[in-house]
C-alpha cells in the first residue's frame, strides 16, 4: 500500500511540474520605445501610461519611466511593450522638493501642465500596431 501512495504522490508532483496548471502565457506584446519632448526639449523625467481606449478589447495598460526624454513601456514584465491596440496616453513629470523645503511650505513643481497626467484630458493617443518589430515614436507635448 505504501508503494501505491508513493506512486500517486510522485505522479501528482510530475503533473504539477509539467505545466498542467491551466495558466496560459501572456498575450503577445509589441516592444514600444519612444521619445517625449515638451516645447521642443526632452522631458527630463516622469512616467508615461498607455490606457486602453474605452470600448477596447484591451484590458491592460502599459507604462514606463521617462529618463532624459526616452521611455520604454511594459505590460507584463519590464520592457516587454504593449498589447496591439489604441491607447490614450497620460504623462506625469514632477520635480519633487526635499523634505526640508516641503516643511518650509514649498510643494512639488509640475514640469508639464497637470492636464497631461489624465489620459482622458491629455489629448495624447497612439495605436500600437500588431507587428514583430519594435514600435518607436516621438511624442511632442504642447500647451
Amino acid at each position: 500500500m505504501k508503494d501505491h501512495m508513493r506512486t500517486s504522490i510522485l505522479a501528482l508532483a510530475l503533473l504539477a511540474l509539467t505545466g498542467c496548471s491551466g495558466v496560459e502565457p501572456p498575450p503577445k506584446t509589441v516592444k514600444v520605445d519612444g521619445t517625449i519632448n515638451y516645447k521642443g526639449t526632452p522631458l527630463p523625467k516622469g512616467k508615461i501610461t498607455f490606457e486602453p481606449q474605452e470600448g477596447s478589447k484591451l484590458m491592460r495598460p502599459a507604462s514606463g519611466q521617462i529618463q532624459n526624454g526616452k521611455f520604454t513601456v511594459a505590460t507584463f514584465t519590464q520592457g516587454d511593450g504593449a498589447l496591439p491596440g489604441t491607447y490614450r496616453i497620460a504623462v506625469e513629470s514632477v520635480e519633487e522638493v526635499s523634505m526640508e523645503d516641503f516643511n518650509a511650505g514649498k510643494r512639488d513643481k509640475q514640469l508639464i501642465p497637470k492636464k497631461f497626467a489624465n489620459a482622458k484630458q491629455s489629448g495624447l493617443a497612439t495605436t500600437v500596431p500588431d507587428q514583430s518589430e519594435p514600435y518607436a515614436f516621438t511624442l511632442e507635448i504642447k500647451d
